[in-house]
């Protein structure tokens, strides 16, 4: 910025000369979107720029009838590089800017608003169909079971066929991000000098004149009359270029230089920092994003969902919790009836065996082991039976977290080929949540493929006596134990860090995840800063509740540093990786 002021300084003149123009031309290009399904139309674009809703938007700012200003704009198509150029001239420079940058504005807004306004309708066309499908489904469901014949069961056949269709478009809408109008900004209005010969002919062609040599309101008028046209544009004779004003020009060209840096700085920064480029660089949903907390609070040893159960981060866990819950249920609705669906629903609540959730991170310091203990709270919050198991024997971190759990460390070692499950369990201050940690310390052999081959005997062991089955692993590009436990899991949960994991780790987890047919919910974007706001409405104060009673076995009530730790990390505040941040 401050190279940008002297470089104004130095290069504006200081005083105008006797032959120095005083008018100015001001040119917005925008420029269509590349790969974009259907191009944007330049002339029904330029259409729109003369008649209806943008004119009567500018003129409402500057206070004058639409015609006088559309009179004043020029605009110009060039399919071949597909841009759009808004010009007017004048003898006010801000004016002329003011003007063209105002087309520009209004023109994108109006595009944007009926291109939310489609989606909107298209969404709610497609669950009225729904919600009518499921009623008729219903309909021939109650026929079909009073006796009905072929002809109704192959009516239903193919209502549940259109239901799937229709599903899945309704889903692929609601997952696309928002629709983007196909054109943008390439270079903003700059006031430039012009002649007084090109100020006429601008002139001429915005008033129509075809023939050079008929004349028009600005040649041949009548001079007791005043043209309206002109009256807009005359604002009297330019002065010489102020200190002020020539510092204002270095300022933008300043302004211009550190927009320059960012864009640049952000083109090699591959790092995911919001809910669309996990999703992007995944090719997998977000199913929770985890906010952050204050800084006051990122130091605070507790598991927050358990300890602070009506926090915006207990809230996130939850729906987490339900996302992991219902995964196989949304995945089912696309190709079956709403009575098939309640049928599936029932055989899984039936169910005796636990299901098991693997969790699992592209690398260190993600907030793995910290989503594993506070998805346990939630589960257990619920009534659910939770088991964690710590398989990530390198660099264990769920007794942090659980220390009451940590029963047996170094005692009680335990054979590989006959693991006694029991032993080695210990309860938490958590009501409903057991843990298995420091497995390396508590096996005779502890070669990782005897430790990995222990932690699936012991979950088959575990599933009929717990609800959940939760197994905190190792990050799945640096070594290979999550991958060899994606056998034994139900359901896999991916754990992505913003402003810390990087699109090609994640793209390179995502293949990896696909070439081993592995169950994937979706990705938890840890440290997120995309939380929408409305959650704040309930969350208006200091996001607490009442401590969790005393532990009952005598146990003094621990806690552990939790993932938020990692927003001080990734502001340098932290000289190393903290447990909690595994």
């Amino acid at each position: 910025m401050v190279l940008g002021l002297t470089l104004g300084w130095v290069t504006t003149p200081s005083s105008a000369g006797p032959d120095e123009p005083d008018y100015y031309r001001a040119t917005h290009t925008l420029v269509a979107e590349t790969g974009t399904s259907a191009p944007p139309n330049l002339a029904q674009l330029s259409l729109l720029l003369r008649v209806g809703d943008v004119p009567e938007r500018v003129a409402a700012e500057f206070g004058v009838e639409p015609d006088v200003l559309v009179s004043q704009v020029q605009v110009r198509q060039n399919p071949q590089v597909a841009t759009l150029d808004i010009t007017s001239v004048g003898t006010d420079p801000d004016r002329a800017v003011r003007i063209a940058d105002g087309f520009a504005g209004a023109l994108l807004a109006t595009l944007t608003e009926t291109t939310q306004q489609e989606r909107a309708e298209a969404q709610t066309r497609l669950s009225a169909r729904l919600d009518e499908l499921e009623a008729r489904l219903a309909d021939l469901d109650a026929q079909i079971e009073d006796g009905a014949g072929d002809l109704v069961q192959a009516q239903r056949d193919a209502l549940v066929r259109e239901y799937g269709i229709v599903y899945e478009d309704f889903q692929v809408l609601s997952r696309e991000p928002e629709a983007t109008v196909g054109l943008r900004t390439l270079q903003p209005a700059v006031a430039v000098p012009i002649s007084g010969d090109a100020f006429v002919a601008a002139l001429q062609e915005t008033l129509g004149a075809t023939d050079p040599s008929e004349p028009t309101a600005i040649e041949d008028g009548d001079p007791d009359e005043e043209d309206p046209l002109l009256e807009a544009f005359d604002a009297g004779p330019s002065e010489p270029p102020s200190p002020a004003r020539r510092g204002m020009l270095g300022g933008g060209l300043g302004l211009v230089l550190s927009v320059g840096a960012v864009v640049l700085f952000d083109r090699f920064d591959d790092r995911l920092r919001t809910k669309e480029d996990a999703e992007e660089a995944f090719g997998l949903p977000v199913v929770a994003e985890i906010p952050l907390l204050r800084r006051r609070q990122r130091r605070n040893s507790e598991v927050v969902s358990a300890e602070r159960p009506r926090s915006r981060i207990a809230e996130a866990y939850r729906g987490l919790r339900t996302s992991v819950q219902y995964m196989g249920v949304v995945t089912s609705r696309v190709g079956e009836s709403p009575s098939d669906l309640r049928r599936q629903q029932t055989k899984r609540r039936d169910r005796s065996d636990g299901t098991v959730v693997l969790v699992t991170s592209p690398g260190p310091a993600e907030g793995k082991s910290t989503t594993v203990v506070n998805l346990a709270a939630a589960y257990a919050e619920s009534g659910s039976r939770v088991l964690i198991v710590d398989g990530d024997f390198r660099r264990p971190a769920v007794h942090e977290f659980l220390p009451e759990a940590d029963v047996g460390r170094g005692n009680g070692l335990a054979p590989v080929d006959a693991p006694d499950v029991s032993g080695l369990i210990g309860r938490s201050h958590i009501p409903g949540v057991s843990a298995i940690t420091h497995l390396d310390e508590r096996l005779e052999s502890v070669q990782p493929a005897d430790l990995l081959s222990w932690i699936r005997s012991t979950v088959q062991q575990a599933r009929p006596t717990s609800d959940v089955v939760l197994i905190d692993t190792a990050p799945f590009l640096t070594v290979n134990d999550a991958r060899d436990l994606l056998d034994v899991a139900d359901q896999v949960v991916v754990v992505a860090r913003s402003g810390k994991t990087s699109r090609q780790s994640a793209d390179r987890m995502s293949e990896l995840l696909a070439r081993l047919s592995a169950k994937v919910v979706g990705v938890v974007l840890v440290g997120s800063g995309d939380t929408p706001a409305t959650k704040r409405y309930y969350y208006s104060k200091d996001p607490t509740s009442e401590p969790l009673p005393p532990p009952t076995d005598g146990q003094e009530q621990r806690g552990i540093e939790s993932d938020e730790l990692d927003a001080l990390d990734a502001e340098g505040e932290l000289p190393e990786v903290h447990p909690a941040d595994r």
